[in-house]
């Protein structure tokens, strides 16, 4: 996959300074939101990836060399135990604990998808992982390739996922099984 700026175009959710702070808050902008930034573990984390992305967003937009601030992957990996590429596609309005992820880059987890510590997105020669809303991806679950997690799909903790997953339903084991279908 190719990360030029069209595609940074494409996902980039956070334009501004001020709304890496809103764009996962239904709130206006205010010094209370960088606080709760500081204070908000998991709000604190979103802040932080938006500012990530953007400030490569911004240097490819300049024709600088499209490395992203150290500073803020070393914020992302040390606070927060987030390995999170800026060129991944994470829509707004994303749930659980943003804790311990590895997410690279391409991969796409769309909104209402939620995602519990130590879920792990990882590439293969065919493409990389998409996550579809209303997916739930619990504890250390590793999805690898071009692997498509349909709607409102349970994946179990500690399950390894090489095949797509039909909506509505429910894999677990290594590698994943279908274990049954959600009404």
């Amino acid at each position: 996959m190719n990360f030029d700026l069209p595609y940074m175009e494409r996902i980039i959710k956070a334009r501004t300074l001020k709304e890496c702070f809103t764009i996962d808050e239904d709130r206006s902008f205010s010094l209370r939101l960088v606080f709760t930034a500081v204070a908000n573990h998991v709000y604190g984390a979103k802040v932080c990836f938006r500012l990530y992305q953007r400030n490569l967003w911004k240097r490819m937009k300049s024709n600088e060399s499209p490395n992203p601030s150290r500073i803020l992957n070393r914020i992302l990996f040390i606070i927060f135990h987030l390995e999170i590429s800026p060129v991944a596609e994470l829509e707004p309005g994303i749930l659980g604990l943003w804790y311990g992820w590895q997410v690279t880059a391409g991969s796409k987890i769309c909104r209402g998808a939620k995602l519990e510590k130590g879920v792990s997105l990882v590439p293969s020669k065919n493409g990389t992982p998409t996550v579809l809303s209303g997916a739930c991806l619990h504890t250390y679950c590793v999805i690898m390739g071009a692997v498509i997690i349909g709607k409102n799909s349970i994946i179990g903790a500690n399950s390894v996922v090489i095949t797509d997953v039909e909506e509505n339903t429910t894999v677990m084991g290594n590698p994943a099984r279908k274990v049954f279908t959600n009404a």
